[in-house]
């Protein structure tokens, strides 16, 4: 493979989608990243997603994300060419370091929420921030990479896009993402990075998807017992479920880091490397900015009336955890822009109507599992107080169950988000209210119900296609292509009936040699009607 202008050194990833290379740009003698896409269709998702992530990246000139220097859709391959960056990405620097220092995990945090609220100052959302699209070098600066999910803040799309163990509970469940889910996946990985593990990963993407929404990940503090306060509780404020008790942006979160106690910096610009730190000696053990001292705790406070007023101090019990091995679930790959060895895996929504189980292996190598996802929508949240951005435990969102079958199988959707194919283990959540549930099935017409979800209450729904459809077993002679209301939708010998919902059609039997048949015939529910013709003669009278 051949890039003008480029001489290619090492092919790094290579997939049928997608080749992420090494090379020299020879014009200016420099190392750069080659995204390249061996097949770019002249229109589809995969062209768009290619193009919106150039001019999304052209937008933005920031030194904590990647630089995009050129990039050419007319060329054959298509190529994106990237800002050469010698360093690895968090998922790899992890397993690496085993451990990142309280120093780590804030420099850490500092530059990427300052290359996120570059982005989002300029109307972009990342859309799948996770370690392992974090580049770090060994002098310690970090890059936002992969702008391959990224979006505008003003597009209404409500795909889910994104990785498992780092969706915003609104997001995955079909809200229309905002800064505040980049927020979410921000805290999350420096959740990862502290714990050595995300704790919502899951299994499978059901259970990844039903642990954002309904658990709580322990508080860091009981992880880490070498973790400021500070550090924990602005991390927990990321990761509020409810989105309009989170924190509210990124440039939020800069100013709160700049009240940190436990971290002073000694470069004036961070942002662009390698930090240093130093403990300032007047600093007491649990002290934190008085903003974050707002936020509930589970810890015990005491108070004590001093010279200048009251203070407040943190009474902490501690116990400490054995950092588990860094695993996160496959379930969709897509290459890494970053050209680094990706230990992570990405969500993208399938549009509607639901394509058939082997269509949806053939599109991702999706597993089994990715059949029997978890997705619901939020309720409205309340509003919180005016000016408030002060985080509590955020309100209980009300959930309901259904229990979905179907004779003989069913491939189910519920209000445009697929849920898997029955048999489906187990219960399905959802927020109270209606909902419409979609029974799909390659040899059957769609069929719909609405249910009415309670809180706290499990009901069921079962559908039995062979009651609720009728069936037209027709022979012909000598044969015939069958049309049901202008559309072919068989050849006799039929290898089994069609399937139609009750009502009128008109039934059209064709053959090149012999007169039409016409009819109009009634299908009845549950009712088989057999038809025997015998195709006239084209020169018959």
């Amino acid at each position: 493979m051949k890039i003008k202008g480029y001489q290619i050194s090492e092919i790094l990833l290579q997939s049928d989608e997608m080749i992420i290379a090494r090379a020299v740009q020879e014009s200016l003698d420099r190392t750069v990243f080659l995204k390249i896409l061996p097949q770019l269709p002249a229109a589809g998702e995969l062209r768009h997603q290619f193009e919106q992530e150039a001019r999304l990246l052209a937008r933005l000139n920031h030194p904590n994300i990647v630089t995009i220097h050129e990039f050419n859709a007319d060329h054959d391959p298509a190529y994106l060419v990237l800002e050469y960056f010698a360093g690895r990405n968090l998922a790899e620097y992890l397993v690496e370091k085993s451990s990142l220092t309280a120093e780590q995990l804030f420099s850490i945090l500092r530059q990427a929420v300052t290359g996120c609220a570059k982005a989002h100052s300029a109307g972009i959302l990342h859309r799948d921030i996770k370690p392992a699209n974090l580049l770090i070098d060994d002098a310690g600066q970090v890059k936002l990479t992969d702008f391959g999910l990224a979006t505008l803040m003003d597009s209404s799309q409500r795909r889910v896009a994104g990785t498992a163990g780092y969706l915003a509970p609104e997001l995955a469940l079909g809200e229309v993402p905002t800064q505040l889910t980049d927020i979410y996946a921000l805290g999350m990985t420096v959740y990862t990075l502290a714990a050595g593990e995300n704790p919502l990963s899951g299994k499978n993407l059901n259970e990844a998807l039903n642990l954002a929404i309904n658990s709580k990940p322990r508080d860091l503090s009981e992880l880490r017992t070498d973790l400021p306060d500070e550090l924990v509780k602005l991390v927990s404020r990321m990761i509020q479920k409810n989105p309009h008790v989170r924190i509210s942006s990124c440039d939020k979160i800069l100013e709160v880091l700049t009240e940190f106690k436990a971290f002073a910096p000694v470069k004036s610009e961070p942002q662009r490397g390698p930090i240093a730190f130093q403990k300032p000696d007047h600093r007491k053990p649990g002290e934190t900015p008085a903003e974050l001292l707002n936020v509930p705790s589970r810890k015990d406070w005491v108070l004590g009336l001093a010279f200048f007023g009251l203070l407040v101090f943190a009474i902490y019990s501690w116990s400490v955890s054995k950092r588990p091995d860094f695993v996160e679930p496959y379930v969709k790959y897509i290459p890494d822009t970053t050209a680094r060895a990706d230990t992570t895996h990405q969500i993208t929504s399938i549009p509607m109507p639901m394509v058939d189980e082997d269509t949806l292996h053939q599109v991702g190598q999706i597993p089994e599992e990715i059949g029997k996802n978890f997705v619901m929508t939020l309720p409205a949240p309340q509003t919180p107080p005016a000016g408030s951005d002060i985080i509590g435990d955020p309100p209980r969102l009300k959930f309901g169950s259904l229990v979905v079958a179907a004779i003989p199988w069913a491939n189910i959707v519920v209000d445009s988000t697929p849920q898997g194919m029955t048999p489906i283990a187990g219960k399905l959540n959802f927020s109270v209210g209606k909902h419409t549930v979609h029974f799909m099935h390659t040899d059957y017409p769609e069929i719909s119900r609405e249910v009415v979800i309670q809180d706290g209450k499990t009901d069921s729904l079962l559908l039995n296609w062979y009651k609720e459809l009728g069936f037209l077993s027709i022979d012909v002679y000598p044969w015939a292509d069958v049309y049901v209301n202008s559309n072919r939708v068989d050849v006799t010998p039929l290898k089994k009936p069609i399937a139609l919902q009750p009502g009128e059609y008109q039934l059209l039997l064709k053959n090149p040699n012999y007169s039409p048949w016409n009819r109009f015939v009634t299908v009845t529910a549950g009712d088989t009607q057999r038809i025997t013709v015998r195709l006239l003669n084209s020169n018959t009278p």
